[in-house]
């Protein structure tokens, strides 16, 4: 992985679009930087998970379509996929949206940013997985040893009370249901962020904090 102030930057900027792909229709400026090579080319990981989804979207694929299947799959089709941690995970938690709620306040996720969506929402979990990679680069950048243990520590913390509880299952339903090459690729573009997260997290503390 690169420099590890630039690779919490960059793990964050592709947290922050995966989360962004699932919280609410892709616009057509994203689906157009998604259709164009050098865009394609910059985005900011490039492990093996990213690759593939990066080669599925090299496919053609019209705008409108895309647009159209994402409010199938998980907005308005009469089977859209269920993208809340809630709805996958037994047994119920009452307390669950209260939790995350004050875990997300505890490291300064600002909740407005959510589009309204749920705190146990997959994208906003997401969004929290990117916030937290932004603070460990920035505590590299910063050489704040404590702050760096701490945002890593949550990283993977957060992996294991939530996302890996459900977030597989999730992608599996979106990779058996899309068509359309940015849909597809989606599944991809999240476990590639996931995968690069777990690297991040796991940076030896020596080079970590090294400036």
């Amino acid at each position: 992985m690169a420099e590890p102030a630039i690779a919490g930057a960059a793990v964050a900027a592709a947290g922050f679009a995966a989360g962004r792909l699932l919280l609410c229709t892709p616009d057509r400026a994203l689906l157009e930087r998604f259709a164009d090579h050098a865009d394609r080319e910059s985005w900011p990981i490039r492990n093996p998970r990213t690759q593939v989804a990066l080669r599925i979207l090299a496919g053609p694929f019209d705008i409108d379509a895309v647009r159209a299947e994402w409010n199938r799959l998980f907005d308005e089709g009469p089977a859209a996929i269920e993208l809340c941690e809630s709805a996958w995970t037994r047994p119920a938690d009452p307390d669950l949206i209260t939790r995350l709620v004050g875990r997300y306040a505890t490291f300064g996720i600002v909740r407005e940013h959510d589009l309204g969506r749920p705190a146990d929402h997959l994208g906003v979990e997401l969004t929290y997985l990117a916030h937290l990679a932004a603070l460990v680069g920035r505590g590299v950048t910063e050489h704040d040893h404590g702050a760096v243990t701490t945002h890593r520590a949550e990283l993977l913390a957060f992996r294991r009370d939530h996302l890996d509880r459900f977030c597989d299952t999730v992608l599996d339903q979106v990779a058996a249901q899309a068509t359309t090459a940015p849909l597809r690729a989606l599944p991809d573009l999240v476990r590639g962020f996931l995968a690069a997260t777990s690297e991040l997290a796991g940076l030896p503390t020596s080079l970590a904090t090294s400036g």
